[in-house]
C-alpha cells in the first residue's frame, strides 16, 4: 500500500475502542491516543493536497505528542502500532519538507533535516514498506547532494538503492508525485519503476526564415530611415551638380569643377543612406522585437536565473519559495557596460519605434525573488540580436540588508571615445536616464535604467511600472515589520 491510504489513520483510530487484550483504555490514554490520530490524520491529509508547510507542521505535532515522557503507559499492541506510525510520520515528514521541489532546490539546512527523519524512519520499529520508501528517498537525496559536492554521511547511496527493489510501482508514483526532480541514478530508475516513460523525441522543428535570419533582423530594425534632410540635401545636390555642369563652359573651370564635387559628395551620400536603408528590408516590426524580449526573458533568463539561485518558483502555499511572483525589470544596457562585455560597440544600438518606444540591441534583466527572509537577485546582459546572455551575476540580501528603493532621472553621459564607436544612425536623441535602483547597505547597488525620456516618447518597451511599484511595497512592508 502508499503510505498516505485511509487505512493509515483508521489503523490508529480502532486503537480507541479496545485494545487487542480486550481491556479498555483509560480516559487519559483515550486523550493522548485522540491527539496523536488528530494529528497524523491532519498531516496525510495536508500532503495529499499539496501543503506541505502544514504537513510538516502536522507530523511535528505528532513526533512530539508519542514521543513525550509524560505520556500515559499503553499496553504493548498499542505501543507497537504507535511506533510503527511514529517511522511513517518521520518518512511523511521528510517528503513534505522536500515540498514538491526538486532536490537540488532545497538548502543543505533543509536536506539536513530530511536525512535525520529518514534516518528516523528506517529505524527498527518501521514496517517494511516504510523502511524501503524511507531508503530509496534516502539515496535520491544522498546522489543529489553529491552532485553538488556535499558531504555524504553513512549510509552511502550503494547500500540504500537495493531497496528500489521492493517498492512498488505506486509506491514509486507515491514519491514522485511529491518530488519533482533529482539528480543521479536511484531518482531515474524510481520513474522507470513507476510507470513512467520519457515522451517520444521529437524532431526539434525547423525555425522560420524570421527566426534563421534574426541577427539580420534584428540590425535591420535598428538601421535608421532615410530622413527628409537627406532627401533635400540629395535634390539640391543634384540640381546644384547639373547648374554647375552647364556653367563650366561660361566661368572658371576649376572654382566651377570643386563646386560640382561637393554637390557630387552630397548627391552620393544621400543615395548612399537611401540604398542602405532600402537594403536593410525586411524589418521586423516593432510586435516582432516585443516577442523576441518576452520570449528570451521567459525561456532563456527566467530558467537560469532560477537554477543558479537555486529557487523554487512556485509560491509558499504550494510548497514553492516565493511570497510573491518573481519581478521583472527590463532596461537599456549602458554601452560602458556593453562595452566591457564585447569589447565593441559596433552592434550598439538605441531606438523609437512606431509607437515611441525605445527598444534596444542590449538589454539589462533584473529579476528580484522575494522569500519570506530574503531578496535574491539576478542580473543579464541580454543581448538583442542572438538572445544570448552575455553577462549574468546573483546576489541575495536580507531584508534588513537592503537600504532603501531609489528613483532618480540623470543626464545620458556617452563617453566620447565610446560614443565615436557607435554609428551614428543607431542613437536617438536623448538626453537623460531614469534609473530604478536598489541600494544595499555596503553601498553597492542594483541599478537598471528603466526609461529614457524625451520630447518624442522615451519608455523602454517592457512594462516595468507593476513590478517597480511590487519591488517597494514589499521591501517596505518588510522592513517595517
Amino acid at each position: 500500500m502508499t503510505t498516505t491510504d485511509s487505512g493509515a489513520e483508521r489503523t490508529v483510530y480502532q486503537f480507541l475502542a479496545t485494545s487487542q487484550s480486550g481491556n479498555a483504555y483509560t480516559a487519559e490514554q483515550m486523550t493522548f491516543l485522540m491527539a496523536a490520530a488528530d494529528h497524523f490524520a491532519g498531516g496525510v491529509q495536508a500532503l495529499e493536497r499539496k501543503l506541505y508547510p502544514q504537513a510538516v507542521a502536522r507530523f511535528t505535532d505528532f513526533l512530539t505528542t508519542v514521543t513525550q515522557s509524560q505520556g500515559p503507559a499503553l499496553d504493548a499492541t498499542t505501543a507497537r502500532e504507535l511506533g510503527h506510525r511514529q517511522t511513517q510520520a518521520h518518512f511523511l515528514a521528510a517528503v513534505s519538507l522536500l515540498g514538491g521541489a526538486a532536490v537540488g532546490n532545497k538548502s543543505p539546512q533543509v536536506i539536513a533535516q530530511v536525512e535525520n527523519h529518514l534516518e528516523q524512519a528506517r529505524s527498527s520499529m518501521a514496517e517494511a514498506d516504510t523502511f524501503h520508501q524511507a531508503s530509496v528517498l534516502w539515496a535520491i537525496v544522498k546522489e543529489d547532494s553529491a552532485s553538488d559536492g556535499m558531504f555524504i554521511r553513512p549510509p552511502a547511496p550503494e547500500e540504500l538503492r537495493p531497496s528500489l527493489e521492493h517498492v512498488s510501482s505506486d509506491q514509486a508514483a507515491f514519491l514522485l508525485t511529491h518530488l519533482t526532480g533529482a539528480r543521479g541514478q536511484t531518482f531515474a530508475d524510481l520513474r522507470k519503476r513507476s510507470g513512467y516513460t520519457p515522451p517520444p523525441a521529437v524532431a526539434a522543428p525547423r525555425p522560420s526564415p524570421t527566426a534563421q535570419g534574426r541577427p539580420k533582423a534584428v540590425t535591420n530594425y535598428f538601421t535608421k530611415p532615410v530622413g527628409a534632410r537627406e532627401i533635400v540635401w540629395a535634390v539640391v545636390g543634384g540640381f546644384g551638380v547639373l547648374l554647375l555642369l552647364f556653367g563650366l563652359a561660361a566661368g572658371d573651370a576649376g572654382t566651377l569643377g570643386c563646386m560640382t564635387v561637393l554637390c557630387g559628395i552630397l548627391v552620393i551620400t544621400a543615395l548612399v543612406k537611401t540604398i542602405r536603408y532600402f537594403l536593410a528590408y525586411p524589418k521586423p516590426s516593432d510586435r516582432q522585437m516585443d516577442d523576441w524580449l518576452t520570449s528570451d526573458v521567459q525561456n532563456t533568463v527566467m530558467p537560469r536565473a532560477l537554477a543558479q539561485l537555486r529557487i523554487d518558483g512556485r509560491p509558499a502555499h504550494e510548497g514553492g519559495d516565493l511570497i510573491v511572483p518573481a519581478q521583472i525589470v527590463v532596461g537599456v544596457a549602458s554601452p560602458l557596460r556593453v562595452f566591457d562585455v564585447t569589447r565593441t560597440l559596433l552592434h550598439y544600438a538605441i531606438f523609437l519605434g512606431s509607437d515611441r518606444r525605445v527598444r534596444a540591441s542590449y538589454y539589462d534583466v533584473l529579476i528580484l525573488f522575494m522569500t519570506d527572509k530574503i531578496v535574491s537577485a539576478y542580473q543579464a546582459l541580454l543581448d538583442t540580436r542572438t538572445g544570448h546572455l552575455l553577462l549574468d551575476a546573483t546576489q541575495e540580501h536580507r531584508y534588513s540588508d537592503i537600504a532603501g528603493v531609489h528613483s532618480r532621472t540623470v543626464p545620458l553621459n556617452i563617453a566620447p571615445n565610446l560614443r565615436q564607436q557607435i554609428p551614428a544612425e543607431t542613437l536617438v536623441r536623448l538626453s537623460a536616464q531614469h534609473e530604478f535602483s536598489l541600494g544595499i547597505v555596503n553601498g553597492n547597488s542594483l541599478t537598471v535604467t528603466v526609461d529614457l525620456p524625451s520630447q518624442q516618447g522615451g519608455g523602454v518597451a517592457w512594462s516595468n511600472e507593476q513590478a517597480l511599484s511590487m519591488i517597494q511595497r514589499m521591501i517596505r512592508g518588510k522592513k517595517e515589520a
